[in-house]
């Protein structure tokens, strides 16, 4: 049976029952594909539920504030897909009719080659084959590509595989097969070949290297930072300030933010910060340290918290938010696992 055939079989009967799997909507699967762009799909399904449920259209998004998109978004990371789903909708607010081909949806803010196609090929039909690492990933192992996936030459080698493979018929069908036997049979470790389908076939399989594919070029490096957060707490509220619009979680809130390339110098810096308010404070020590990794970073989380009961002016940039007001309020993560440790009775945040 050949290759397309042969997955799309596995598809038909071992698929995953997902939620936007039952729509041909087109904004609700722009909505699930920019979701799950680096999200696993167990944490992505809730996610996409109360998004559909809020901005079932994306005239219901456009009309919203970005403010309210990213609480909604709070949690997901990589929030810059939440900025540009959002003017994603506003662009198509403003059109007669939806985009229907993958070069159409390319234009839309923030959609790339990789969304398009699967908008354009689920929703609409065309047939384009969509490139994401699940495909990188079986296409290189079942026909031994040694050429490296993060250049050029690599990935147009990958693309020009899945057009040539892809069904017309089916394209649909297809792209899912191939993505979602990517995520649960070809995985990236310990890939399932024993009952795969395709493994007569896949030359990694009888090489015995499956791991060793897709190749890379180069080593992804890897950041490390140390974050102490100070929570300070008054009977205006918590004081939080809204990060910078670039870098990692860009105008998401947060607490006085001490970011340096070790704990001593972070700790310094907020103890100086602490006793420019207040000379006689004593902070303590809110939970113990933790680590929270991202793509390229790895950030070692400490905090300290204070707390007075007079009344304090903040300082600039920074504004008192009530405790029952902060659910308005989107953070990133590790500020919203640490709030559930102050030892105060007031309510945590939580995704709507």
């Amino acid at each position: 049976m050949p290759f397309a055939q042969t997955l799309i079989h596995w598809y038909e009967r071992h698929g995953r029952d997902l939620p936007w799997r039952h729509t041909r909507n087109p904004w609700h699967i722009l909505t699930s594909e920019v979701i799950l762009q680096q999200t696993q799909v167990k944490q992505g399904w809730d996610y996409y539920l109360r998004f559909i449920q809020r901005f079932p259209t994306p005239q219901s998004m456009a009309a919203a504030g970005e403010d309210e998109v990213m609480t909604y978004w709070q949690g997901l990371g990589y929030y810059s897909r939440a900025r540009h789903l959002h003017a994603a909708a506003k662009a198509l607010a403003g059109m007669p009719t939806m985009p229907r081909t993958a070069a159409e949806w390319q234009k839309l803010p923030g959609v790339g080659p990789y969304t398009a196609a699967a908008v354009a090929s689920i929703a609409f039909g065309e047939a384009v084959a969509v490139v994401d690492g699940n495909v990188c990933r079986v296409l290189s192992r079942h026909f031994a590509l040694d050429t490296p996936i993060d250049t050029a030459s690599g990935l147009r080698l990958i693309r020009d595989t899945a057009q040539s493979l892809l069904p017309h018929d089916a394209p649909d069908l297809f792209n899912q097969a191939i993505m979602d036997f990517g995520a649960t049979v070809c995985r990236p470790r310990r890939p399932d070949c024993e009952p795969c389908p395709l493994h007569a076939t896949c030359l990694a399989h009888r090489q015995g290297r499956a791991e060793a594919f897709p190749f890379k070029s180069r080593a992804v490096h890897i950041e490390e930072r140390h974050l102490l957060y100070l929570f300070i707490l008054t009977p205006d509220g918590l004081w939080l300030r809204r990060r910078p619009g670039r870098g990692i979680w860009p105008s998401l809130f947060e607490p006085a933010c001490f970011d340096e390339d070790t704990a001593e110098k972070a700790e310094r810096q907020a103890l100086q910060f602490l006793h420019d308010i207040n000379p006689e404070a004593t902070p303590q020590t809110l939970a113990t340290p933790f680590v929270h990794q991202l793509t390229h970073r790895k950030l070692h989380c400490a905090a300290l918290w204070w707390q007075t009961a007079q009344p304090l002016t903040p300082p600039n940039g920074f504004e008192a938010v009530a405790f029952d007001a902060l659910q308005g309020y989107a953070m990133p993560v590790p500020v919203t696992r640490l709030l559930s440790r102050l030892p105060i009775g007031w309510i945590v945040p939580k995704c709507p």
